[in-house]
């Protein structure tokens, strides 16, 4: 998304699997209208697989939480796996790894909206001043 942004509603998806399974339901906007960001815990799959999930169900975005308090690390397609890699091809989504301390801020601020009456977690996202990478995919932006 070169160039542009997105505003979204951030939507935390349970724990308990930090989105590596497909979703049970699709996701539904809150009264804001707004397309959905999920919000997820790193950990337990590759990211690949939780911007995939994610998609499937509805998101617009991905947000991913650091799971400890370190420096952001580079996403990417494991070499190893390349019938996880290829699933890179059907997604469309931008997805991003934010600190823990981020993430944390976004889950208490979810925790206490009200998303049905129009006070969800709106987000912007924004790729104005991304340089353009040869693959067309932003490597690494903060």
């Amino acid at each position: 998304m070169y160039g542009a942004t997105l505003v979204g509603e951030v939507q935390v998806i349970g724990s308990a699997d930090k989105g590596c399974k497909p979703y049970p339901a699709k996701l539904t906007p809150g009264a804001s209208g707004l397309p959905i960001i999920a919000l997820v815990d790193r950990g337990d799959c590759y990211f690949i697989e939780k911007a995939y999930a994610a998609e499937k169900a509805g998101a617009a975005a991905v947000i991913v939480a650091d799971y400890k308090d370190e420096r952001l690390l580079t996403m990417a397609a494991p070499d190893d796996r390349p019938e996880i890699a290829r699933l890179q091809d059907d997604i469309t989504i931008p997805t991003a790894l934010v600190t823990m301390a981020a993430g944390a801020k976004l889950r208490k601020a979810a925790a206490g909206a009200s998303p049905s009456k129009g006070s969800g977690v709106i987000v912007e996202l924004d790729w104005k001043d991304a340089v353009t990478n040869p693959d067309d995919r932003v490597e690494w932006e903060l």
